[in-house]
């Protein structure tokens, strides 16, 4: 680990075909889902000759010159390599920790699909840099004690895992134990949350694609309950620039009513009422804005037409990024890497495995409901919604898609946010710095 300088291609057999060609699958009934994770986190360290502002404070802590003999050398180091001796020390602490073995990899040591650089593989644990965190934007007190710290700011990326039940009396998921030991991990060393961090949930097919009449389910339901899904997470991500809603944002939000009708008109069949619509969707008046949105949605032509209708418009800023991304159902060479899935972006920072296990159930079941729900069971809910409005929450959803466990879990979390219970870890509203180490049992 750490030997390579630039980062590593595969031979050119190995690359799958969905990540240069967009590509929609026929059928995509058969077979499960696969999760990954992004964990944003902030950590302290201290450089050479600077006091510990916390010496009594849990958790391990990088010390500049302190543990560089576990360390491996690389055959050049910068001037400065401060960084990417942290981020070799942070790997060597959570492949100790790890109880199964886990392996990891630094960014600088990708492995990627030929001919890009942009593709990596996700076959193991990954740490990169994240420029959109800081901990100067969080909320906690920074008293001066706490600028000594040099602040690291780094995403973990999972490999990807099985979305399934493995059949045993648990019916306990393979992502479940993961998150759950890589929590642990992380919170055995010192390591720190604010507004700025969060958790992404990507939700795929493996090597396998999505089928387009999926992801048209999926936007036209995600388009009706986009506000509702926010509005169970922690209050700091609903005006976050990182998760905008793909209503307020998107390409297809940008659309005036003129400009639907005539999208729509000139679309034809894909965007009238043809057959296909008529059995998916509720027909709705021609003054009716959702109903045109709608329409222009499922009369997408291809599965680049709708993730750039999803995608944030230009009048967006450069750094902002919808709800749910789209991005990585367009090819490598425009996105930064085609993975064909689904980017759930609105959940907070966080290193409780239950929350983030409740929320990836969420994921996974609306993204399985678009997927394996038949033509008349989506219309009934897709009327449903509708018809109710504002008044058809998220919690409502849960319910409707068989959710119940996380309708109860989520309906006491937007009752604590309700009652001002917002800290995005134990203590942080009384002073700590620093998560706690996660509780056995």
């Amino acid at each position: 680990m750490g030997e390579n300088t630039r980062p590593e291609c595969l031979g050119e057999h190995e690359t799958p075909e969905k990540y240069d060609d967009i590509i929609a699958a026929a059928d995509d009934t058969s077979g499960g889902l696969t999760v990954g994770f992004e964990l944003e986190v902030l950590f302290p360290a201290l450089r050479r000759g600077v006091a510990d502002p916390h010496p009594f404070e849990h958790g391990a802590i990088y010390e500049e010159g302190s543990a560089d003999k576990v360390i491996p050398r690389h055959e050049f180091e910068p001037p400065d390599d401060f960084e990417d001796k942290f981020d070799q020390w942070l790997l060597y602490h959570l492949e100790c920790e790890m109880p199964d073995g886990n392996k990891f990899r630094t960014e600088n040591d990708d492995v990627y699909y030929p001919p890009h650089d942009n593709v990596p593989r996700y076959d193991t644990w990954r740490l990169t840099k994240d420029g959109s965190l800081s901990y100067d934007n969080g909320s906690p007190s920074r008293g001066s004690s706490h600028q000594r710290y040099a602040w690291m700011s780094r995403e973990i990326t999972s490999e990807v895992l099985s979305a399934e039940t493995e059949g045993n009396t648990n019916n306990s998921t393979t992502y479940a134990s993961k998150i759950t030991s890589m929590c642990g991990a992380l919170r055995r060393a010192r390591v720190h949350l604010n507004e700025t961090t969060s958790v992404h949930v990507h939700v795929g097919r493996g090597e396998e694609a999505f089928s387009l009449r999926t992801l048209k389910k999926f936007a036209v339901l995600l388009w009706l309950t986009d506000a509702g899904l926010l509005a169970l997470q922690h209050p700091s991500r609903h005006e976050n620039e990182h998760c905008r809603p793909v209503t307020v944002e998107s390409v297809l939000a940008a659309k005036s009513l003129e400009e639907l009708r005539r999208e729509n008109s000139a679309l034809g069949g894909r965007g009238g009422d043809d057959d296909d619509v008529v059995e998916y969707l509720p027909k709705l008046g021609a003054e009716n804005a959702v109903g045109a949105q709608l329409r222009r949605i499922w009369g997408a032509d291809g599965v680049e037409e709708l993730a750039r209708l999803m995608e944030c418009s230009e009048r967006s800023a450069v750094y902002e990024r919808g709800s749910v991304g789209f991005t990585r159902f367009r090819p490598a060479a425009k996105t930064g890497g085609n993975t064909h899935t689904f980017e759930w972006r609105q959940m907070a920072g966080c290193l409780d495995p239950e929350a983030i296990i409740h929320w990836a159930r969420v994921c996974i079941g609306f993204t399985n409901f678009a997927r394996l729900s038949d033509a008349a069971t989506y219309k009934t809910l897709i009327t449903t919604i509708i018809q109710r409005g504002d008044t058809f929450t998220g919690l409502d959803l849960l319910e409707a898609i068989g959710l119940l466990p996380e309708a109860s879990y989520f309906c006491q979390r937007v009752a604590d946010y309700e009652q001002g219970h917002l800290d995005l870890f134990e203590g942080q509203s009384n002073g700590s710095l620093f998560c706690r180490p996660l509780k056995c049992g």
